[in-house]
């Protein structure tokens, strides 16, 4: 399980307090909805012997024996019908042979607490009395309505979308903007939880870039990178350098200045040697975690107002909004060329990460969650 995924960092974020708190965890995950494939060996080497994980639970989407007519009559059809109607509705990942092996755990294990990790897994909570009394939790990362609406009808989606949140004792938002709009529709209790990650102010090493940018790739990002490569940087100085990391380059032109990494051992490493970052996100939801990223070590971030959602603070925050791309080239280029201004950017990225976004800070909101009485 890498870490350098906005939801595995998260995870990782979780399985850290867990270790801390001494809790005792089971993990269970699936391989079959996202790109993050099956955990190798040595991945879950790395869950049992660096986290308080005692067991790693895969889940399957379909039996290994699927010519079996009992297969069919059981699981094939679900899935038929749920691959017609998938586009007219919110995705739900739960399936008739993911939900036995749950109840199979659920029957074997006994636990006072399960997070569950999106919405789009919200329905092995349906039936609550195989949860044994568990207090139930939904860390939701994103409001899926908004990022799943060119698929369906909106108002059928946020319904659903609510339904399922509301099976829960506690949901968990990353964005206070999320927050309030689930307050609005939910009975459940809402508790803004929000990413952290270590900060790392302190480096003096050199700055080899101007800019970085780091995205994967999809259908947000590459409309971002589009828009951004198209109409902010060839406008920038041709002295300008950037830095690009992730999936993201497969959509990035070969221009003067653009250096590409597909894949970085540490980001870190390329942070602290660029000077400010750049997310020019034009739709999409919640927190950015590469945003987060940047302030944690102190690089000012231009960003398009999406690029800020999530951000409990609209100013002061290390980060200066761009509505258009003329803004952007204009907070780019005075940035780069104004000290004063870099450098106040530069404390306020700091202040604004270590009141919000430093480990302690999280540490205290699930302590509350979890009932836990001591502090970090």
């Amino acid at each position: 399980m890498k870490s350098n995924a906005g939801n595995l960092t998260r995870a990782w974020t979780l399985l850290n307090y867990f270790r801390y708190k001494k809790f005792s965890v089971d993990y269970v995950y699936s391989a079959d909805f996202w790109s993050t494939g099956t955990l190798s060996h040595d991945e879950i080497d790395k869950l049992l012997k660096n986290s308080s994980v005692k067991h790693v639970f895969k889940l399957e989407k379909k039996p290994k024996s699927w010519l079996s007519p009992h297969y069919w009559a059981k699981y094939k059809f679900h899935r038929l019908y749920r691959d017609i109607f998938k586009h007219k509705e919110l995705p739900n990942f739960v399936n008739p042979y993911n939900k036995k092996r749950v109840k199979e755990i659920l029957k074997d294990n006994k636990y006072d607490y399960i997070v569950i990790s999106y919405a789009y897994w919200a329905d092995f909570a349906k039936n609550k009395e195989l949860f044994n009394g568990a207090k139930l939790f939904i860390d939701t990362h994103d409001f899926l309505t908004a990022q799943e609406q060119d698929v369906g009808d909106i108002g059928k989606m946020f319904k659903e979308e609510m339904r399922r949140l509301d099976l829960f004792d506690e949901i968990w938002t990353l964005s206070v903007e999320e927050r309030y709009l689930f307050s609005q529709f939910c009975k459940s209790r809402i508790r803004y939880v929000p990413m952290t990650l270590a900060g790392n102010y302190t480096s003096t090493s050199a700055k080899n870039f101007d800019l970085i940018y780091v995205a994967g790739d999809n259908h947000h990002n590459i409309r971002a990178a589009s828009w951004f490569f198209a109409e902010v940087f060839p406008k920038l100085s041709d002295s300008v350098s950037i830095c690009v990391i992730g999936k993201i380059v497969d959509f990035v032109p070969d221009l003067k200045g653009i250096q590409k990494y597909r894949f970085v051992q540490d980001l870190n490493d390329y942070y602290v040697r660029s000077r400010l970052s750049v997310c020019p996100m034009l739709s999409g939801t919640g927190v950015k975690v590469k945003v987060l990223e940047a302030l944690s070590n102190g690089i000012p971030v231009v960003c398009s107002p999406r690029g800020a959602d999530g951000l409990i603070n609209k100013t002061d925050n290390g980060c200066l909004i761009a509505d258009n791309a003329e803004q952007f080239v204009q907070h780019i280029s005075s940035v780069l060329n104004d000290v004063d201004l870099y450098r106040e950017l530069n404390h306020q990225a700091i202040r604004y990460f270590q009141r919000n976004h430093e480990t302690g800070v999280l540490y205290s909101i699930l302590d509350d969650a979890f009932e836990m009485n001591t502090e970090i």
